[in-house]
């Protein structure tokens, strides 16, 4: 086959992809709308034909059943502040100060720390890191206030615990989790040090800001959780099974936060420049540099099995976190603009998700 007929392959199938994953909410017969790809028996398309239908299946399920309990949890977040009352610095501090660091510390201490799996989250966290500080030197371009730091925060992380823990799990099966889980380490450990402190210099000094950093228990609960792990010291079933109490919670009041964020907007400000500039790190910049290294691992370091690179492209295409507006709210970092972004990054994953892994073809 010519260079020019896999080119015109690949634009098709990728261009039939984008459409299907659009069809998927309702537009037409989305399975039916598969047979657009070309019929002819070549291997190639044969592959991306099954891959098509494969994933347009799994957004179907993806839409129906994974996503919609989690849009239940924000409305009933908005709901829940709006009959009530603001209760945003109420959640904030439980998930910041109580339920992250139960949850870090039950999931770290039985994590698999063998050195080519620790590669896993020492990789997210350095990509976590580059987006941020690259988009706070963007946001020092176009903001004059504490935008710069809640979008530096926003760009380097992913709802990697609320959201990417049950979808992925439902995606990929449940042999994932464990993956999913250490995966997760790199964007909490991104969040509760660089993140965290970037965004606490939008109104403290590097002393004031670091202060902060160092009252977080996440950190504390996270060190505590590696020395029991790396001494093979087990945790007794019990205290396992409160662990999995608390991780429940983490992603029921979690996603409550986004709403809770949403209702407390007084007045309804539509920021096209930061919602761009998050956007454009979240669904494009993420996903490019993922595959990038990808492409590295894949072509000359091979330090990660193959069957990860799929899973590894799920979390680059996962919204914005939802501690964005905990730690907006707790730093007092321009919380409305943070969960008007977060809200709208949750609500497009139904789409992103799909289209990045049609794309990606691991």
């Amino acid at each position: 086959m010519t260079s020019t007929q896999h080119c015109r392959i690949k634009t098709i199938v990728h261009g039939s992809l984008v459409t299907v994953y659009f069809d998927v909410l309702g537009v037409r017969n989305s399975l039916g709308f598969c047979q657009f790809l070309p019929k002819e028996s070549h291997p190639e398309i044969a592959k991306r034909r099954r891959l098509c239908e494969k994933l347009v299946m799994n957004a179907m399920e993806l839409s129906l059943y994974r996503l919609l309990p989690l849009y239940f949890l924000v409305v009933l977040g908005f709901v829940f502040s709006k009959c009530l009352g603001d209760f945003r610095t109420a959640f904030a501090k439980i998930l910041i100060y109580v339920l992250s660091p139960a949850v870090i510390f039950s999931g770290v201490v039985k994590a698999d720390t063998s050195q080519n799996q620790l590669f896993v989250p020492l990789m997210i966290f350095l990509l976590c890191t580059s987006l941020c500080l690259i988009f706070l030197k963007i946001g020092g371009v176009f903001f004059n206030d504490t935008t710069k730091n809640i979008l530096a925060f926003g760009a380097g992380n992913a709802n990697s615990g609320y959201f990417a823990i049950p979808v992925g799990v439902g995606l990929f099966g449940s042999d994932v989790l464990p993956f999913l889980v250490l995966a997760n380490f790199g964007f909490i450990s991104y969040e509760y040090t660089v993140a965290y402190f970037v965004t606490a210099r939008g109104r403290s000094s590097v002393k004031e800001a670091l202060l902060k950093v160092s009252k977080l228990p996440a950190i504390y609960a996270f060190t505590l959780a590696l020395i029991l792990n790396f001494n093979k010291i087990k945790i007794s079933p019990a205290v396992e099974e409160l662990g999995l109490q608390f991780r429940g919670a983490y992603t029921v009041l979690g996603m409550m936060l986004i709403g809770c964020g949403v209702a407390g907007i007084k007045k309804f400000k539509f920021d096209l420049r930061y919602l761009s500039l998050a956007f454009f790190a979240k669904f494009i910049c993420w996903p490019f540099f993922m595959y990038l290294m990808i492409q590295i691992d894949q072509n000359y370091l091979h330090i990660f099995p193959t069957q990860i690179y799929s899973q590894l492209m799920f979390l680059s295409s996962i919204p914005m976190a939802a501690n964005t507006v905990a730690v907006a709210t707790e730093l007092n970092t321009e919380p409305e603009k943070a969960a008007l972004a977060v809200l709208l990054s949750t609500l497009l994953a139904i789409i992103s998700i799909p289209i990045v892994l049609g794309l990606a073809g691991f």
